[in-house]
């Protein structure tokens, strides 16, 4: 299966290529080449729960990429392909390679209306942190693909719709059991310009969630509604807030929940502030054949020290807590702090610390302690072809 996944890749990427170099006589083509090479230090690289002993280990890590992009009058392509080589110094059988590939077409059908298409397909042997729920799980192979439409039209000056579909799929493959786990959704939503200041927003989705493991099939649907609205307290301070209503039929009970999101933005002259807050039903990366129902805070500085020179400082702590049952209870936080330095245009060092714990409460899941530090360098040309 997986050695059928990472040829899918290479002849994605391949084709990715060929199309944007067909493209180049109707529009401006340009190849970003970039290269990233650094260091880091893992306290506990087989993720070992409390109180077993965890291995640490140095990882060198070397990361090539190159995206292509034409822009046309009324059409944009993109195309990008990324490798990503982690070699241990001390624990050799964990070296792996991970692939992705990511395809993107963006048409503007008329001044009022756009439509874009985007593909992304991703190859890792190193499957620790799920991309949406923040829970991270034992290593194994994941092979995933996110395939997404937008469509979107304004029918005034001030009032707006959309229209979205998309389809994700994540394998996770370990010596114990392989577990895939796929979502389909749909949604619609309108947008209204109160204000110079003030926007609203209501939306209707729908999400058929799908478990496959090697004991049986779970297939869950979501029914949600929200609605909310952005204002401009200050020329600095942007507020968002939204909430609403999920419905879940294909639990045993049918269950009814609430989402909402939360977000606070300060600019300062040379420094940033961020809070957000989201609260909605994911699935549960695969640990699990339930429904999740996913918390996170985070919050975020950044401050420019130069005009070369970034520092910034991060922390999260969220929960995923299962339902109908508490089969899956995990808290888990982290916090850390990173800077950057741009010596030349072309050139970008690195320098930072992470620190992440998570702590089950339930049957699946195991508490542990990770700390992360990371030095790293990026090359970046950019030329037209």
């Amino acid at each position: 299966m997986f050695r059928r996944a990472r040829s899918y890749i290479y002849l994605g990427a391949i084709f990715s290529f060929l199309a944007m170099s067909g493209s180049a006589n109707s529009g401006d083509l340009t190849l970003t080449e970039s290269i990233s090479g650094g260091f880091r230090y893992d306290n506990n690289v087989r993720v070992q729960p409390e109180g077993q002993v965890s291995d640490e280990d140095f990882v060198t890590v070397i990361s090539p990429q190159l995206q292509l992009a034409s822009e046309h009058e009324r059409i944009q392509l993109t195309g990008a392909y990324a490798l990503s080589a982690s070699f241990y110094f001390a624990n050799p059988d964990l070296n792996n390679l991970a692939h992705s590939v990511n395809a993107g077409i963006n048409m503007t059908l008329s001044p009022s209306t756009s439509l874009s298409f985007n593909d992304r397909i991703g190859y890792s042997r190193d499957s620790l942190e799920a991309t949406l729920t923040g829970i991270q799980r034992e290593r194994t192979s994941t092979l995933s693909n996110a395939f997404s439409v937008g469509f979107a039209h304004a029918f005034t000056a001030r009032t707006s719709g959309s229209i979205s579909l998309s389809d994700t799929m994540y394998r996770y493959e370990s010596a114990a059991a392989t577990t895939t786990t796929r979502t389909d959704s749909a949604s619609v939503g309108i947008g209204f310009t109160a204000t110079q200041r003030t926007s609203l927003f209501a939306s209707y989705g729908f999400t058929n969630i799908n478990y496959d493991t090697s004991t049986g099939v779970n297939n869950f649907l979501i029914h949600s509604l929200q609605a909310g609205f952005g204002y401009q307290i200050s020329p600095s301070i942007q507020l968002n807030l939204s909430g609403g209503t999920v419905y879940t039929p294909t639990i045993a009970t049918s269950r009814t929940d609430w989402i909402a999101s939360g977000a606070i933005t300060k600019s300062f002259e040379r420094s940033s502030l961020n809070f957000g807050y989201v609260r909605n039903m994911t699935d549960t990366s695969g640990l699990v054949s339930e429904l999740n129902i996913h918390d996170t805070y985070t919050l975020g500085v950044g401050h420019k020290l130069t005009d070369k020179v970034d520092i910034a400082l991060e922390g999260n702590y969220s929960t995923n807590r299962t339902t109908p049952s508490s089969t899956l209870d995990l808290e888990s936080y982290s916090a850390g702090i990173s800077g950057s330095w741009r010596p030349y245009s072309w050139m970008t060092v690195s320098l930072g610390y992470n620190h992440f714990e998570q702590v089950s409460h339930g049957i699946i899941g195991s508490d542990f302690k990770r700390d992360n530090i990371f030095l790293n360098f990026t090359a970046t040309r950019s030329r037209r072809l």
